[in-house]
């Protein structure tokens, strides 16, 4: 809202009235064209349906224990400083 104040009623008589949407003249699909679409939505069906299943043949794999126990966990929390020494480049 314009100019709405936190704590004031809000004004609606400066809203646009709702406008109904006007449907569009269409015409006729010949019998090619109706076939042709056909076609289409059921080679578009195939493929969606084919996708699907692979998805839930993936969902369901078989995981064993190394996956259910995750991550190794550290018995103990390191402390200390740790020096890196490296060798000398000899010449």
């Amino acid at each position: 809202m314009e100019n709405a104040v936190e704590g004031e009623p809000l004004d609606f008589s400066t809203a646009r009235p709702i406008s109904v949407a006007k449907p569009i003249a269409g015409r006729k699909l010949t019998k090619k064209e109706r076939e042709k679409l056909s076609d289409l939505l059921s080679r578009m069906r195939s493929r969606y349906e084919t996708i699907q299943r692979q998805n839930n043949a993936m969902r369901w794999a078989p995981y064993d224990e190394a996956y259910y126990a995750g991550p190794p966990k550290e018995a103990e929390t390191p402390s200390g400083t740790v020096v890196l020494r490296f060798p000398r480049k000899s010449d």
